[in-house]
């Protein structure tokens, strides 16, 4: 039974699944569509929604038409296009915190309309009184989080972060206890296409994977895709998050500035030139390394730690139909110490005399995006944005020694390590609205890699005086740069097929090449929303995804040293095949709740050999690796509330992912938990205002723990030497991978904005946050106990990172 049941969501049968869907589409779906009555060509309303004061487009607004029972979203850049099935006489235009209006229409021709919503003010902003757009599914595994729930929910430090807020949602988990980072459906870091305004970044992690990238001041609008992922989206096999940035305030400047416990943060915006050109500027930086000066005892170190963040953008309106964005990050950590020694040495005569030895590490690694945008309007139904960006992410170290006697140099030693990836990129992407029952997005992009897995550079000149420096440091093989060229073509439709059944399908066409070998790869998308009442609908999706990216990685928290490598010759890109059924239904005073199940199957996934490892070296890494199978599957499920001075949701996870291994060279060829698997999870997160100038929320999670691999028993191995003599070494038996399952984690975080209000529109907000209220030490790292006395010792000991921690911060805005 087992065996047939896994024959049934086996790849070939899911793309079986999807061409009999497809084929259905085409045999009858179109007859359906066709089906409906004959309709008069009427005229189309188009244009841009904005915020009335700043002039800021409004992403995912809502155009209706009661009438038609029919309506549109604004798109990523505040545009729509509707083009009503009959006539009518009004639309209403609304959008989460803005107030609703309504239009009166005597159309005699295509009318492009520019829609400015009236934001409710300061005081309401915080109680949501809408139940549309705060937090929707527009397709099974898809969610839009608000921007709100990211700066108000509990975090490290006081420090709101994009990403730690993701990992409160259903079927997304943390790496490590406290990490940033994020993990969907079973997969790997590396398996997330992370975007910044459209264009992918390679790493999102400040303080070693503690703190994301991403300034909540900066950000717009996310939208995180779990599953079926629309076509335009490739290139990861287990998510996509879209980060989109504010593009400036038109009429007047405004910012806000703010001091916590480890950074202040700044942001501007506002016109350049009036209703035509305007500016967002959003900076960051930590003082850890400048509190920690004055208690730094000796005048001869000096040395610490910072990041910072840099999220610039300028937009242009040229006309009603073009507009031009110009989008910058830079971000970068910065680890370094310098040390100063004296040393007394005799020469040959006996004379005393001092040598000065100065000791310089640096270490630096972070991203830096740019990219131009322009937007136009063909017509009232065909919009298109083209872009050209650059992206890149580096990890550089440099250990120097220098040795001086009488101020003069006797020995200089530098040793320096550089690694990275950088992507120059240029794509095409339109939107045609083609009837009130379908619309259409193609596009194609190109994106040439250059990877530095690794790079060495050594510099050593004078007397040895002794100097202790690794050989293997010093002369390693410098790895030569490896490029690669990535193009992708795709479409992607939307059908309302009948009032009850709406069907998205989409396919993307992708080819990858690397010294020479070419890869090609068709990737079906298909998803079916059936609203059974207004209320109440169901939603099947199926979607493949190709991979041609690798992180190489051998630790539990995310370190710089991290390495992204191509698939090769010999290693093949990683695939997914994931089906999907889901199902949400609305109810009382803004409640929603929402359960969907699903199941991924991948091929090609990599994992060490046992007893490979990779620390800080690519050097024969495909030698290391084994590619195999994998599959994840579980059921997600969220109650949510969405209006009222309390809102909040309670979500719960139950997955398990797993991998495998034919050719035997790991776990006997035999199914074993991925580390990042873990059975349940459950979030509960909570707002409430108190009043116009009180409010808190507070977030709960726990989740069972993930798996690493711990020896049995330690066993005596002897083995000849070089020297035809004996000797014995110390070895663990461990039966199998990832056999020890860690602690579970739960804790408590707890966040109190006090708010006063100040002439002319400015605010101030005291911040007071406690992370971890009860204390819990949760497990950051599982060690082995120590087996020196014992041959047997099922021992280990647990090192907790992040015990209760309290923060404040203090923020203006103007």
């Amino acid at each position: 039974m087992r065996n047939h049941l896994r024959q049934l969501v086996a790849p070939s049968a899911l793309w079986r699944v999807f061409v009999l869907v497809t084929l259905l589409w085409l045999g009858s779906g179109t007859d359906m569509v066709q089906a409906q009555p004959p309709t008069t060509k009427h005229h189309t309303i188009s244009g841009h929604v904005v915020d009335a004061e700043s002039k800021e487009t409004l992403i995912g607004a809502t155009i209706y038409a009661p009438e038609t029972k029919q309506g549109a979203y604004t798109n990523s850049y505040g545009f729509f296009s509707f083009s009503p099935s009959k006539p009518i006489r009004s639309i209403r235009i609304s959008y989460i915190g803005y107030e609703t209006q309504t239009i009166e229409l005597n159309l005699k021709a295509d009318t492009t309309l520019t829609i400015e919503l009236d934001p409710k003010g300061l005081l309401q902003e915080v109680v949501i009184t809408e139940e549309r757009r705060q937090l929707r599914a527009p397709q099974a595994g898809a969610i839009e989080v608000p921007v709100h729930i990211i700066k108000t929910t509990p975090a490290l430090l006081g420090e709101s972060d994009l990403m730690k807020a993701l990992q409160l949602m259903p079927g997304v988990q943390s790496g490590s206890e406290g990490s940033a980072g994020v993990h969907v459906r079973g997969g790997g870091p590396d398996e997330n296409l992370i975007l910044l305004d459209g264009v992918s970044l390679y790493s999102v992690d400040h303080l070693f994977g503690f703190f994301s990238v991403f300034t909540p001041e900066a950000v717009k609008k996310v939208d995180l895709y779990k599953g079926n992922f629309p076509a335009r989206f490739g290139g990861r096999l287990s998510s996509v998050i879209d980060v989109r940035t504010n593009d400036g305030n038109m009429q007047k400047y405004k910012g806000a500035l703010s001091i916590g416990l480890i950074s202040s943060k700044a942001q501007i915006e506002g016109p350049i030139i009036k209703d035509r050109t305007s500016f967002n500027l959003a900076l960051r930086r930590t003082y850890i390394d400048l509190l920690a000066k004055p208690f730094i005892p000796s005048e001869d170190f000096d040395g610490g730690y910072y990041f910072y963040d840099i999220n610039a953008k300028l937009q242009h309106k040229i006309g009603d139909r073009d507009r031009l964005y110009l989008s910058v990050y830079h971000g970068l950590d910065k680890l370094h110490s310098d040390m100063n020694e004296t040393y007394s040495i005799s020469d040959e005569d006996g004379n005393a005399h001092s040598l000065d030895v100065n000791t310089n590490a640096n270490m630096n690694w972070g991203n830096t995006l740019a990219s131009l945008r322009w937007n136009h309007v063909f017509s009232s139904k065909l919009y298109s944005d083209m872009t050209l960006a650059y992206t890149k992410y580096h990890f550089l170290t440099r250990f120097t020694n220098r040795i001086l006697e009488r101020k003069a140099e006797r020995q200089f030693t530098s040793v320096g390590y550089n690694s990275g990836i950088e992507d120059l990129s240029l794509g095409w992407n339109a939107h045609y609205y083609a009837s009130p029952r379908s619309e259409w997005r193609f596009g194609l992009d190109y994106i040439h890699h250059t990877f530095r897995p690794e790079a060495h550079e050594r510099v050593n000149r004078g007397e040895a005086l002794g100097l202790d420096v690794s050989p293997d440091l010093l002369n390693p093989k410098p790895s030569s740069l490896i490029f690669a060229h990535h193009a992708a073509l795709y479409a992607e439709s939307k059908l309302q097929l009948n009032d009850a059944l709406q069907l998205n399908a989409g396919l993307r066409a992708a080819m990858f090449m690397v010294n020479s070998k070419p890869y090609i790869s068709l990737q079906p998308r298909a998803n079916i929303d059936w609203r059974i009442t207004p209320l109440l609908n169901m939603t099947l999706g199926y979607a493949r995804m190709s991979q041609n990216v690798h992180l190489l990685t051998s630790a539990a928290m995310t370190l710089p040293t991290d390495l992204w490598v191509p698939a090769t010759k010999h290693l093949e890109p990683m695939t997914s095949d994931q089906l999907s059924l889901g199902a949400n239904y609305k109810f009382g005073n803004g409640w929603y709740v929402s359960a969907e199940a699903y199941y991924k199957h991948m091929n090609h996934v990599l994992e060490y050999k046992d007893g490979a490892s990779f620390v800080g070296s690519s050097v024969g890494w495909e030698n290391k690796v084994v590619a195999g199978h994998g599959r994840s599957y579980g059921v997600e499920a969220i109650l949510m509330r969405q209006v009222g001075r309390t809102t909040g949701w309670v979500g719960y996870t139950l997955s398990k992912s797993e991998r495998r291994f034919p050719d035997g060279s790991i776990n006997r060829g035999e199914w074993f938990p991925y580390k990042y698997d873990r059975r349940h999870k459950l979030n509960i997160v909570l707002s409430h205002k108190f009043s116009n100038r009180v409010d808190a929320s507070a977030s709960w999670e726990f989740y069972t723990g993930g798996v690493i691999t711990l020896g049995y028993e330690k066993m005596q191995i002897i083995r000849p030497d070089a020297m035809d003599s004996w000797r014995s070494d110390t070895q663990s038996y461990i039966p199998e991978r990832n056999n020890f399952r860690l602690p579970a984690t739960h804790r408590l975080n707890l966040s109190v904005n006090y708010n006063r209000f100040h002439k002319g529109r400015a605010q101030s907000v005291w911040n007071f946050s406690i992370f971890n209220v009860y204390n819990q030490k949760n497990p950051a790292f599982i060690y082995p106990a120590d087996l020196s006395n014992s041959r047997k010792d099922n021992r280990v000991t647990k090192f907790t990172l992040l015990p209760i921690i309290p923060s404040i911060s203090y923020t203006y805005k103007f």
